[in-house]
């Protein structure tokens, strides 16, 4: 990196036997000002950094909402879904340069099977279509990784959370994405249940749960029933009988 920092400033002269000459702010000029190939990278690396998020957290979130929902062959999916991940550079590399191959790559085999033979192109050589093949690979690529990050977030909510109760993790996207507009309103008309209302209506009367807990007090500090009067009968008489002479 200092290395680099220092060839920034600096030139070398090869009609002075490699050496380097300080050049300044020279070579940031240059780049800034007549290097069209730099504001083209830039520019791709740009849309790169804006685009694959918008379609690899999307992505990820709905597959870990069908995991979170427990569907059948969930392992499988979950171990399919995570395996790019867990494969180099080198590897993801060589298995896209085959997909995309002009010749025998899967996506223009499929295109020529399904009757869109005019469609096959060498997607990595055309300008127009080489920055979304390269954006599709990295989504292929992470989704796994951000599909873990967050199903793990979607386990840690605590269980009375959701709306639903313990049925929220079946249903899961209606257990944990908030209902928004028409959804919201009709969630809203839906008839509650007794017991909550029943319990609205005790707080507002001014019971509420402090109330509850005094009148189960006072029930442990009533007196005795009937079926204990016979005892105090015979405990007052035998004191009676202590205090006569």
């Amino acid at each position: 990196m200092l290395v680099t920092f220092y060839n920034s400033f600096h030139t070398l002269r090869m009609d002075l036997g490699m050496l380097s000459e300080y050049v300044g702010l020279e070579h940031f000029r240059e780049i800034l000002s007549s290097d069209d190939v730099f504001w083209k990278a830039a520019r791709n690396s740009l849309v790169w950094g804006v685009v694959a998020p918008l379609i690899d957290l999307p992505l990820a979130f709905v597959l870990a909402l069908t995991l979170y929902a427990r569907v059948p062959f969930a392992r499988f999916f979950r171990t399919v879904w995570f395996t790019p991940v867990l494969m180099s550079y080198p590897v993801v590399g060589v298995i896209w340069l085959w997909v995309y191959n002009y010749d025998w790559g899967i996506a223009n085999l499929v295109l020529r099977s399904v009757g869109l033979g005019a469609y096959a192109q060498a997607w990595l050589a055309s300008p127009t279509t080489a920055l979304p093949a390269l954006i599709l690979v990295t989504t292929w690529m992470f989704a796994g990784f951000n599909m873990v990050v967050l199903l793990a977030a979607l386990h840690a909510i605590p269980a009375g959370v959701p709306r639903g109760g313990h049925r929220g993790r079946r249903r899961g996207v209606a257990a944990n994405v908030p209902h928004h507009g028409a959804a919201g309103v009709a969630d809203h008309h839906q008839p509650r249940d007794p017991r909550l209302h029943r319990q609205d209506e005790a707080v507002r009367a001014g019971l509420g749960h402090d109330a509850r807990r005094t009148d189960v007090g006072h029930r442990r500090r009533s007196p005795p029933t009937s079926s204990s009067a016979p005892s105090s009968g015979r405990r007052s008489t035998s004191a009676t009988r202590r205090r006569s002479p």
